[in-house]
């Protein structure tokens, strides 16, 4: 069976968000050192990051100063709301 992550990734697909959309899920700024911050997402939003090997490195509610503990690399983000559900790609340097 594959694991919940991957169960919500593969929901997910690998369609854009319309930039012109108010309630879109953006996340600034990409690259980033320290952390990100992703608009429209609430302590009621549920974050799953994978890096590049796959690997869950997040599964939990948004929270400021996500990403600050992860090493450099890429990063897939699922950001999951009672109103949206969107996957960024952001690059830690």
């Amino acid at each position: 069976m594959m694991p919940m992550a991957a169960q919500v990734f593969d929901r997910l697909g690998t369609s854009v968000a319309d930039e012109t959309n108010a309630d879109a899920i953006r996340a600034w700024p990409n690259p980033f050192t320290e952390s990100f911050t992703l608009r429209n997402a609430s302590s009621s939003t549920r974050i799953i990051a994978m890096n590049a090997l796959g690997q869950c490195v997040y599964d939990g509610p948004y929270r400021e100063a996500m990403g600050a503990a992860w090493p450099a690399g890429v990063y897939t983000i699922a950001v999951i709301s009672d109103r949206a559900s969107a996957k960024v790609v952001l690059v830690k340097q």
